[in-house]
């Protein structure tokens, strides 16, 4: 045998093809494409002209190609790495395709010309190369966009003057705002170089503006990478790099590891942020919810003098919207997490000082979700953070399904004055019903019970089993939408609780269910229904209040009854007569 055979790895011409027509996204992408060429290309100015019939023309000042050998080394091969310092964005010459994939183009350059043909699917997979009289300084390219899709997104763009879009606000003008090589549409210049913009601050790396805003948008050397949110750099604004920020292909993402530049950024971005909130009395929502997440998701990045000064810092909501420090926060023992709805139960809990609630809406604020285990992840978070402050302070998490068992009963009562004009017109409604439903389950109590509104979180209605019966708000509001038909089977199911408290007795006995089945089933109970619902209809009209549809289709086959009703008794009545005229 002999020795081993070594072979080069090969590219399929098909993989040039895919780099082609995947890599761009957009038109407007591999429009900025052609921007950083000619940059790379040593131009001092690019300009651009789009027409609606989708032809348009990219052109620079740059070195162009200069002879035959540079079209056959950087334009027809793909992949031609860039030599050190040659270049401001390019790496692999690939850039280039990516128009290829939207528009046929003619590319010109010294006495050559390349003309570039790849939109149907069998196209060969090359150029026409042309040798030109005429010489053309630096590179000219022209192109046609020809597919209805690529025409819209070229309308839309703000690549030309419409009269719904302008080139300075487009995403084209975002993409390349901060360029320091003049960049015209029509002869409109769309961006500033960064050297004459006002910055928070510069070093060697970049341009650093801090503001309030919920994004912190990354240039690299001027051109659009992405938007970060807040929670990501934990400030706001805008970086534009001074020196290339290594980029993934699409060079919509940087790569996090490796690079200087995005390592400098973070460590500025985190002294901005340190410096914003050991000075800030009161923090902003943005800040809050940035400072929650890193709590949260980095607390292992805090050092131990952040800590300190973290720990008097109040960006701990708690159920009023008040917010605590974490040395506030910590002298509890116990904690859960509110479910954003059972308010009574959630403050006569932590009124009672047996409970610390965290709150849905911090969560939210720090880009989160509201889970008991992002609830468990902070708690532990603080406590890695704050232990030695808090004296060996325990974590214990209670489920608030078990709190709301424990306050089952918690209710509370609520004036006919603080009623809305539909709560009240259902309330009294049920008042005018109440002596009747009353009698009709033999109810032994010796005056009616009273009939009132009330808040709780776990009961629709309650009553103490002799003197009054309350039903709870959001019950008597959803009658105006709902209709108020099934609100008298409510009060007669609390009147069925005879002696006894509806909160405390959570079992039904059979002469209960007996005392509920007589009477629901009876013709009485139908009228007191009806009764219910005219005398609710007329308060509801009384106050200017639109009638619901279930409510008002209730209206109208009674009203259609009664006139029925009244031919029978007409024809009765006739019949009568005829008989007693005959006798």
């Amino acid at each position: 045998m002999g020795s081993p055979e070594v072979r080069q790895f090969n590219v399929h011409p098909g993989i040039i093809k895919h780099l082609i027509k995947e890599q761009a996204g957009t038109f407007v992408k591999a429009v900025v494409e052609l921007v950083m060429n000619s940059i790379d290309a040593g131009a001092t100015r690019v300009d651009l002209i789009f027409l609606e019939n989708g032809t348009f023309t990219v052109k620079d000042n740059g070195r162009g190609f200069a002879d035959r050998r540079e079209i056959e080394m950087f334009f027809e091969t793909f992949g031609t790495p860039h030599s050190e310092g040659d270049a401001r964005f390019g790496r692999f010459r690939i850039g280039r395709g990516q128009i290829m994939a939207y528009a046929n183009t003619v590319w010109r350059s010294g006495n050559y010309k390349m003309d570039v043909r790849l939109l149907s699917e069998d196209a060969p997979l090359g150029y026409s190369l042309h040798e030109t009289v005429e010489e053309q300084a630096g590179c000219h390219i022209d192109g046609v966009v020809t597919d209805e899709s690529v025409l819209r997104e070229l309308h839309y763009s703000g690549l030309m003057k419409t009269p719904w879009c302008r080139p300075a606000n487009s995403d084209f003008a975002r993409a390349i705002r901060y360029l320091d090589v003049p960049v015209y549409v029509d002869d409109e210049q769309l961006n500033t170089s960064p050297a004459t913009c006002k910055w928070s601050f510069e070093d060697d790396y970049g341009y650093y503006l801090f503001d309030e805003s919920s994004e912190f948008i990354v240039y690299n050397l001027g051109v659009y990478v992405a938007s970060a949110k807040r929670r990501d750099f934990f400030v706001g604004g805008i970086f534009v790099s001074k020196k290339p920020i290594k980029l993934n292909m699409a060079r919509n993402a940087w790569l996090n590891h490796g690079c200087k530049v995005i390592e400098n950024l973070i460590k500025v971005t985190n002294r901005e942020f340190r410096k914003s909130v050991a000075k800030s009395a009161n923090m902003n929502d943005a800040d809050l919810g940035a400072l929650i997440y890193k709590v949260a998701r980095q607390s292992e990045d805090i050092k131990e003098d952040e800590a300190s000064i973290l720990f008097d810092k109040r960006f701990i909501l708690d159920l009023s919207g008040k917010r605590l420090s974490p040395r506030e926060f910590l002298k509890n023992r116990v904690f859960s997490l509110y479910d954003g709805e059972s308010s009574l139960i959630a403050e006569r809990a932590v009124a009672e000082g047996a409970i610390a609630m965290l709150i849905p809406r911090m969560f939210h604020l720090a880009g989160m979700e509201s889970s008991e285990a992002v609830a468990i992840d902070f708690m532990h978070a603080l406590a890695g953070l704050f232990g030695e402050f808090t004296d060996g302070w325990n974590i214990r998490f209670v489920k608030f399904e078990t709190i709301k068992a424990s306050y089952s009963s918690i209710t509370e009562r609520v004036a006919d004055a603080d009623l809305t004009p539909e709560q009240f017109a259902a309330l009294k409604a049920l008042r005018h019903v109440a002596k009747d439903i009353a009698w009709s389950t033999k109810d032994p109590a010796k005056r009616t019970r009273r009939i009132f509104a009330g808040k709780s979180d776990c009961a629709e209605a309650w009553t103490n089993g002799f003197d009054y019966i309350e039903i709870n708000v959001k019950v008597l509001q959803e009658a105006c939408w709902s209709g108020i038909s099934t609100l008298p089977a409510l009060v007669l199911h609390e009147f069925c609780h005879q002696s006894a408290s509806s909160l405390d007795e959570h079992e039904h006995g059979i002469e209960f269910y007996k005392r509920f089945h007589d009477v629901v089933l009876s013709e009485n109970f139908a009228s007191i229904v009806r009764a219910c619902q005219m005398k609710y209809m007329s308060l509801l009209l009384e106050a200017g209040i639109n009638i619901c549809y279930s409510d008002r289709r209730i209206a109208t086959k009674m009203k259609r009854i009664v006139l029925q009703s009244d031919v029978v008794k007409r024809r009765i009545e006739l019949e009568r007569k005829r008989r007693w005229a005959m006798e």
